[in-house]
């Protein structure tokens, strides 16, 4: 073997065990941001985190005071992340889950529904049919 090659498995070895180590950290984190969240917090997971991205995402405009509180510390959790845009109809804003969020989700016993699975539920026609309702009331296509 030539030298360089050496280098490049020694490097290849310190990366691999560098990321095992980063994995195991990980785990921690998700298994001590878990262990951490209070009932709302595990009933929105439940209801809403567990949906497929693009149906996942929610508001909390009409929630009760205590689930806002828990949003607040999802977010302080890195579990939520709270995103804005405005364009011709107006301001828009949505909580959505981070891909730590999800693994949360997962470490919770919570099966992350693929869009299959969500289209078959009553949930997704309630969504849909509330995501018809906003894009009326916005004067979009629907």
């Amino acid at each position: 073997m030539y030298e360089g090659e050496l280098m490049i498995d020694w490097l290849l070895g310190k990366l691999k065990k560098a990321l095992e180590k980063q994995r195991w950290y990980m785990s921690k984190r998700v298994k001590a941001a878990a262990n951490s969240i209070d009932e709302y917090a595990f009933e929105l997971m439940y209801r809403i985190g567990c949906r497929p991205p693009g149906f996942n995402h929610f508001n909390i405009a009409r929630m009760p005071h205590e689930v806002r509180l828990s949003v607040l510390r999802l977010i302080d959790l890195g579990i939520l992340w709270f995103a804005t845009g405005i364009d011709e109809t107006g301001r828009e804003y949505a909580y959505r889950w981070t891909p730590f969020g999800r693994e949360v989700i997962k470490c919770l016993g919570i099966k992350l529904l693929t869009e299959e699975e969500f289209k078959a539920t009553d949930d997704y026609k309630d969504s849909m049919k509330a995501r018809e309702e906003y894009r009326k009331k916005k004067g979009l296509k629907v």
